[in-house]
C-alpha cells in the first residue's frame, strides 16, 4: 500500500505542450494539489494548452509560469509531463533537466505513440529519456518497450480523460433523446459527426471535401436522411483567415444545407447522439467513440500523413484501433463514402465493430488518476540512486539504442557524457 503522505510538501513541475497530454495530465495535477503537493506549472509557448490556459484563467493553487529552466530557483522533488506530438520543446528540455539532476521525470501519454515520435527520441536518444511513461493500455507500452531503451519504464494505468466514460455510455439513451430534440435531428435520421485534426488546413480541407461528398454524390438519394454535425479542433484557429470570421467559423460555412451546428456540446454528450463518428486518426475521438459504444470511422488521409503513423511505432502505419478491426479506416473519400453507406444500411456491420471495440471499453472506468498519482508516491518514497551508478545508466542507455536502432551517422558511440548538475 502507497502512503500518499509522501507527496505533502513536495514540489512538483508540471509541463504542458499540446492539449491532449494536458488535458490528461490535468486530473493528475489536481489530485497532487489536493495531497499537499505544490505544482509549479510550465507551458510550451507553442503549445495549444498554453493558449487554452490563457483562455480559461488561473487555477487556484497553481503557479503559472511561463519562464524557462534558467528561473527554476529550487530544485523540484519529480517532474511531470503531458506528452506531446508538436510542441515539445518544453518537453526535451524538461526531461533532460531532470535526468542531469536526478529528478523523477514522469510522462503522460494521450494516444498510442504519442510519447514515441522518432523526432524527440533522437534527440533524446544519446543520453536520455524519461524514467517513467504512464499508457494507456497493453498495446502503447509494447509500443514504449519497442521504441525506448530497457531504462524508460512503462506503466499501464489507463486514460485519466475517458474515467467517466463508463458512466455516461449507461445514459446514451436519455443523452441521445436530449440532443437530438435540441438540434432538431428526427430518430430515423442518420447523424453522421465528423471531428477534424489539427495538425494542417490543408489536411482539414481535403476531408472537409471527402464529408461534403457524401451529401452530394448520390443521385439515387440514398443519404437524403443523413445529417452531419462537424466539429473542429479549437487549435486550427491560429492560422491566419481573411475577414472577420474565424478559421473554425468560415470551414462551418462549407456544411451549411448540410449539418446542424453542434459545435458547442460536450464531445460525449454528441457521440452518444450520432450514429456514426468520423474522426482523424490523430485524435482521440475515434477511440473514444468507441469506449461509449458508438462505431467509429477513421480517416487515413492524406496519405502523406503514414510516415507519421509509422513514426509513432504504428505496425505498417496503422493505428492500433484498425488494425484491430474496432473502427473502420479509410484512405480515400470513396471509401470514406462507402463505409458510412455500410454503416447505414447494414446495422450487422456497425455491430460487429462494436463487439471487436469491447475490450477498449475498459478505459470508461475510474483509477487512471489514482494509478498515476500512487506510482508518483511510490518513486518519490524509494531513496534515488547513488551518483556514482548514474553514468553508467546513461552509458547503457546510450549502448541499448545503437544496437536496436541505429543512427544513420555512424561513430557516435562513444559520446562524450555531459557535465551533470548533481544539485
Amino acid at each position: 500500500m502507497v502512503d500518499l503522505a509522501v507527496l505533502e510538501g513536495k514540489r512538483i513541475v508540471a509541463v504542458g505542450g499540446d492539449l491532449g497530454g494536458w488535458n490528461d495530465t490535468l486530473p493528475v495535477i489536481n489530485e497532487l494539489i489536493y495531497l499537499g503537493a505544490q505544482v509549479n506549472i510550465y507551458f510550451d509557448p507553442a503549445g495549444a494548452a498554453y493558449q487554452k490556459a490563457l483562455r480559461d484563467g488561473l487555477k487556484e493553487g497553481v503557479d503559472f509560469v511561463t519562464r524557462g529552466l534558467y528561473f527554476l530557483q529550487n530544485k523540484p522533488d519529480a517532474i511531470l509531463i503531458g506528452v506531446s506530438a508538436t510542441a515539445i520543446n518544453s518537453q526535451i528540455a524538461w526531461t533532460c533537466f531532470g535526468r542531469e539532476n536526478r529528478i523523477p521525470v514522469f510522462w503522460v501519454e494521450d494516444m498510442w505513440g504519442t510519447g514515441e515520435i522518432r523526432e524527440v527520441r533522437e534527440k533524446l536518444f544519446p543520453v536520455y529519456g524519461p524514467d517513467i511513461i504512464f499508457t494507456m493500455d497493453n498495446i502503447a507500452s509494447d509500443i514504449v518497450s519497442a521504441s525506448w531503451p530497457k531504462g524508460v519504464l512503462p506503466v499501464k494505468v489507463g486514460k485519466t480523460t475517458f474515467e467517466r466514460l463508463g458512466e455516461v455510455r449507461e445514459m446514451r439513451t436519455e443523452v441521445r433523446e436530449s440532443v437530438r430534440g435540441q438540434l432538431g435531428v428526427k430518430d430515423n435520421e442518420f447523424l453522421l459527426t465528423w471531428w477534424s485534426g489539427g495538425t494542417s488546413l490543408e489536411r482539414v480541407r481535403a476531408q472537409i471535401e471527402a464529408v461534403l461528398q457524401i451529401a452530394t454524390d448520390d443521385p439515387e438519394g440514398k443519404f437524403s436522411k443523413i445529417i452531419g454535425a462537424p466539429r473542429f479542433h479549437p487549435t486550427l484557429d491560429r492560422f491566419p483567415c481573411s475577414g472577420e470570421l474565424t478559421v473554425t467559423q468560415e470551414l462551418f460555412t462549407d456544411f451549411l444545407g448540410f449539418a446542424v451546428d453542434a459545435r458547442n456540446f460536450p464531445a460525449e454528450d454528441l457521440i452518444l447522439a450520432s450514429d456514426v463518428t468520423v474522426a482523424d486518426w490523430g485524435g482521440n475521438e475515434g477511440l473514444r467513440s468507441t469506449v461509449l459504444g458508438v462505431p467509429a470511422i477513421v480517416t487515413l488521409f492524406p496519405d502523406d500523413d503514414k510516415e507519421a503513423r509509422l513514426a509513432r511505432g504504428y505496425n505498417f502505419g496503422f493505428p492500433p484501433l484498425v488494425a484491430a478491426c474496432a473502427v473502420l479506416g479509410v484512405e480515400s473519400s470513396n471509401e470514406l463514402l462507402d463505409a458510412v453507406e455500410r454503416m447505414r444500411d447494414h446495422p450487422s456491420w456497425r455491430d460487429s465493430l462494436l463487439e471487436r471495440g469491447l475490450p477498449y471499453q475498459a478505459m470508461g472506468v475510474p483509477g487512471a488518476t489514482a494509478k498515476i498519482v500512487d506510482k508518483i508516491a511510490e518513486v518519490l518514497a524509494t531513496p534515488p540512486k547513488s551518483a556514482r551508478s548514474r553514468p553508467i545508466v546513461l552509458f547503457q542507455q546510450r549502448f541499448f539504442f545503437q544496437q536496436k536502432q541505429p543512427r544513420k551517422t555512424r561513430g557516435c558511440f562513444f559520446i562524450p557524457i555531459p557535465n551533470l548538475v548533481w544539485g
